[in-house]
């Protein structure tokens, strides 16, 4: 991403219409449908998806007002594509108008965007789920077994739209797009067609876990979104593949679960969310829009995939308004003595004041330069890091624990390595900074955003905070470089609920290429220094100086309400 950079450019509007929300008080209605075994595929097992729907059909009618006759739960063997299809069929003849209808699913997908499917019926509008009773065949006999987006699940979505109340939301993978993957926690969703002909060409690596099929019609870029009043929610893009946290991950330490147990990563912090952790502005109650960018934050911090939801552009603002499952009935259901909570999903803590890095084929002289780094200690084995450091005949990357690719250098800019370690650590007290009393909320989207960008593509940043705020917002650079983008002159000083950089046209991806981190911070009250920061757009500068300090003070002494957002935002070069 050029740092800071404004571009003039032609700005884009999206219009649509649809349905409002039904909102009614009818009864809540869940399918949760999981398949970790698959009975004709014994490569594919997984160890999440049994877990998932567990916990998942605990926390809906311990906390969310479903009554137990109302869940239906299909579980591996049990989950064959005519066994999912009919289920769903049973959703639009039982349910009525005004009630609320919630379809999950956790298990295999596979990707429209694999030229190797088109004989199957798929494309790149389109995926398709993996059920338990999922037989080889030839690949012109493929998409008899799958369940395809646009095929078999539109028609029956469309069935339950406009009178109910829907969400969808798929913990599995949509495309082939590993790059990312390669030192990711967990394994991916995901199975190709070698692996599912019976020819013996059949990979051995099926670790994958999940990729998403597109939204259950196709994809949004491709077509308009088919639904009224259905809310959309995926583990991962379409470039991407969803990770799954084994019990190994687990026992190492690197992750918690909520529950201790195997999960995608997608459901646990799902689960998290509507177990409370969503309720982002304290206000206690748990908005589509809150539990999203819950889930979107706590999966792109740890795995190399960035939940996406989808909704139709008429009534997307009253959608991401409504509480969760359509209202507060879910109080009624809440225990009068709850449950302790389990411990966040997150990594172990980090000693105070250490950076962990870890280094993979790293040469013994420059592992004693990193380790003798300040505020910088070297781990091995499978444990936690913030850092992993790896070297090879091409040279060095930079990986985040996630996965992504921070930055990448040559074997002849040793010394820029050295200097990038150290910015790094010296940035994550900004990156990883939260308010845990916030009193209101802040976003931060890319418009259209998909997982990652491509040099050259024009994008734009748009920002909202619940409240009247003053807003800074700053863009961490692959290099490891900070600049700040908004406010640029005296009229963005002045307080707003919302706003767009650039104000007018777009920006474009240019070099360096990696992982970026966009960082917001509203504040209510001015802090003193906010006008030092005004213009500096076109600027940038190295967090191991005096600005990172000057920086964090005013931040972090600043009076009144505040409230943070992070999106992180990953680019690539020719042929990323």
């Amino acid at each position: 991403m050029k740092r800071a950079a404004r571009w003039a450019a032609v700005v884009l509007a999206a219009s649509g219409t649809a349905a409002p929300a039904v909102c009614g008080a009818g009864d809540r209605h869940a399918l949760l449908v999981g398949v970790g075994r698959y009975s004709y595929l014994p490569k594919a097992t997984l160890e999440g998806p049994p877990f998932d729907v567990t916990a998942l059909q605990q926390v809906l009618t311990r906390r969310w007002g479903f009554a137990p006759g109302n869940v239906s739960v299909l579980l591996d063997e049990k989950a064959t594509k005519p066994a999912i299809l009919a289920a769903i069929d049973d959703l639009a003849t039982r349910t009525r108008p005004g009630d609320f209808v919630f379809i999950y699913f956790s298990g295999h997908g596979t990707s429209g965007y694999d030229q190797a499917f088109k004989d199957a019926g798929l494309d790149g509008s389109t995926g398709a789920l993996v059920p338990a009773d999922f037989k080889a065949g030839s690949r012109a006999d493929l998409g008899k077994g799958l369940i395809i987006g646009s095929r078999d699940l539109r028609p029956r979505l469309l069935k339950l739209d406009g009178q109910r109340d829907i969400m969808v939301a798929f913990d599995s993978c949509f495309s082939g797009n590993a790059a990312r993957a390669v030192f990711a926690a967990g394994q991916a969703r995901y199975i190709t067609p070698e692996e599912l002909v019976a020819d013996g060409s059949r990979s051995a690596g099926i670790g994958s876990r999940r990729e998403d099929p597109d939204p259950p019609a196709g994809s949004a870029s491709d077509a308009p979104y088919p639904y009224r009043t259905l809310v959309y929610v995926s583990a991962a893009s379409k470039s991407e593949r969803a990770m799954d946290i084994s019990g190994a991950l687990i026992q190492s330490g690197r992750i918690r679960t909520v529950d201790g147990r195997p999960h995608g990563a997608f459901t646990n912090a799902f689960i998290e969310g509507l177990d409370g952790s969503a309720d982002t502005n304290r206000d206690g109650t748990v908005t589509n829009e809150e539990l999203y960018r819950f889930v979107k934050d706590e999966v792109t911090l740890r795995f190399p995939h960035q939940p996406q939801m989808l909704l139709p552009d008429g009534s997307r603002d009253a959608l991401l308004a409504m509480p969760v499952f359509g209202g507060a009935r879910a109080a009624a259901a809440t225990p009068t003595a709850p449950p302790v909570p389990p411990p966040p999903a997150s990594p172990a803590p980090p000693a105070p004041g250490s950076f962990r890095v870890k280094l993979q084929g790293v040469a013994p002289a420059l592992a004693d330069t990193v380790s003798g780094m300040p505020g910088v200690s070297v781990v091995s084995g499978g444990g936690a890091y913030d850092l992993l450091v790896v070297q090879n005949d091409q040279g060095f990357k930079l990986v985040h624990p996630s996965g992504d690719e921070l930055a990448g250098y040559d074997s002849s800019q040793l010394a820029e390595v050295l200097k990038r370690i150290s910015r790094q650590a010296a940035l994550q007290g900004l990156i990883d900074l939260r308010f845990p009393d916030q009193p209101f909320n802040a976003t931060l989207e890319i418009p259209g955003h998909r997982g990652f960008l491509r040099e050259g593509e024009p994008f734009a940043i748009d920002f909202a905070a619940e409240r009247d705020s003053h807003v800074l917002l700053m863009d961490i650079d692959s290099d490891g470089f900070v600049s700040v983008l908004y406010p640029f002159d005296a009229a963005e000083a002045r307080p707003v609920r919302k706003g767009r950089v650039p104000a007018t046209g777009e920006l474009k991806v240019s070099p360096p290429f990696g992982t970026d981190y966009l960082k917001m911070i509203a504040f209510e009250e001015k802090p003193a220094g906010f006008d030092q920061w005004m213009g500096a757009s076109g600027k940038h500068f190295a967090p191991t100086g005096p600005e990172l300090g000057q920086l964090l003070r005013m931040i972090t002494t600043a009076k009144g309400g505040k409230a943070q957002a992070r999106l992180k935002v990953v680019t690539r070069g020719p042929g990323g």
